[in-house]
């Protein structure tokens, strides 16, 4: 009897070790890469946009302004798309709401398709603010 609760407190012991152990270094040290992924991610696309931006600002043409400001407006309707519905507690703000409107606006009225492709990302996006 004795040598049957031995092996069962030890089980349980090796049970407890075992977890711990694929907590560390599962969920632990797993979301400390994501975040590091994360803003990785960030900073390449911070500096993806500063070469942009200032790409366009160099040329002094209104176009190249015009085509770089679209290209944000795709990326932030992406971003809003691919990630927003993972954040429901997010709540728009009047003027928010009042952006997106006039983005839909833009849209309709014939935007650049080789930037706004049709992605259904984009079309999220775009009413993200919806409800909110």
């Amino acid at each position: 009897m004795k040598g049957r609760v031995l092996i069962g407190v030890v089980f349980v012991v090796v049970a407890l070790l075992s977890a711990a152990t694929g907590y560390y270094f599962g969920l632990a040290n797993g979301s400390s890469v994501m975040g590091a992924l994360a803003s990785q991610n960030t900073v390449y696309d911070a500096l993806a946009d500063v070469r942009r931006s200032m790409q366009a600002i160099e040329a002094g043409d209104a176009s190249s302004m015009h085509r770089k400001i679209a290209i944000d407006l795709r990326i932030a309707l992406f971003s809003l798309g691919t990630y927003g519905p993972s954040v429901s507690y997010i709540k728009c703000r009047d003027q928010e709401k009042k952006a997106m409107e006039s983005a839909r606006k833009y849209m309709a009225s014939g935007a650049d398709p080789s930037i706004f492709n049709g992605a259904p990302e984009l079309a999220r996006g775009l009413n993200f603010c919806a409800g909110r």
